[in-house]
Order: C-alpha cells, then structure tokens, then sequence
C-alpha cells in the first residue's frame, strides 16, 4: 500500500495533463469537507475529561492567615459536550482558575494556631457556576483539602 500511495504521489508531482489536476483538486476539496464534517459529529458528542485547575483561595476568616494547604491544584474528572470543552480550552481562556470559598470551611481551634479543611465534593455547584461551559462533575481529586491557619491578633511575648 505505501509503494503505491507514494508512486501515487510522485506521479502527482509530475506534469499531467488538465484533466488530473481537475480531479486531483476535486479529490482534495472532497477530502476536506468529509474531515470538517467528520470534526463536527465528533465534537457534537458527550464525552469524560480530566482537567486540572489552579486553586485560588478567598473569603478566608477575617481573624486568621493562611499558613498553608494541602493542595494548590485540583483535577475534575467532567462529563461535557466536546465543541463545548474544545473551545473552552484552545480558544476561550488560558488562566484555568477555580476560586474556593472558605466560608463553610471546618476549624479545629488550637492554642496559637487552627486547622481546618474543606470536602471539594461539597463545592460542585460553585466550582461549576465558574466554568462556562455546561457540564457534569463527576469526581474531584483531592476529595478533601486541609488547612493550616495561625491567629491574626495573636501577640507574642518572645
């Protein structure tokens, strides 16, 4: 099959006559349209992504800093139309970023610091409200994230 298919093409190369060419064009014009058409019906369909976002942090208690957290990254597995998630990805926005609101985060108080830490599957309707595109979550990596806070208005005597 290649012997040929390069014969094929070297015989192209070479000077033929008007009616090859004709049909050469024509055969090229078909081809493109059977792939744009081809594209479409692929992209028109429901399909399972794994993607990663950036994780941005706000509505942290007012009394306390952030020390640190156990991730900075979270990956969606997402069930979306493929246009959809197509042009999101390579044509819309570049800064994939999900704000985690730590308003209904669980603290554990200790002497001069606190700990806490949020269920991300508890956050799916702000995390989907974010994206712009319809979709369906279907697991979140990590499934908990934990936090290390120290007191803002804590005064050491040291």
């Amino acid at each position: 099959m290649k012997p040929e298919f390069i014969e094929f093409i070297e015989n192209a190369r070479k000077p033929k006559g008007q009616r090859f060419r004709h049909q050469l064009y024509v055969f090229l014009v078909c081809l493109a349209i059977s792939l744009f058409i081809w594209t479409l019906v692929r992209l028109s369909k429901d399909y399972i992504y794994s993607v990663t976002y950036s994780i941005r942090f706000v509505n942290i208690p007012s009394n306390l800093r952030m020390i640190s957290a156990s991730d900075s990254t979270m990956r969606l597995n997402i069930k979306v139309q493929g246009y959809d998630f197509f042009s999101e990805q390579y044509f819309m926005r570049k800064n994939h970023t999900i704000d985690i609101n730590l308003q209904r985060i669980k603290l554990i108080r200790h002497d001069k610091t606190a700990s806490g830490y949020l269920v991300t599957s508890h956050l799916g309707k702000d995390i989907a409200s974010q994206l712009n595109y319809p979709l369906e979550i279907f697991s979140y990596t990590p499934d908990t994230i934990f936090f290390l806070f120290s007191r803002k208005n804590l005064k050491s005597n040291q």
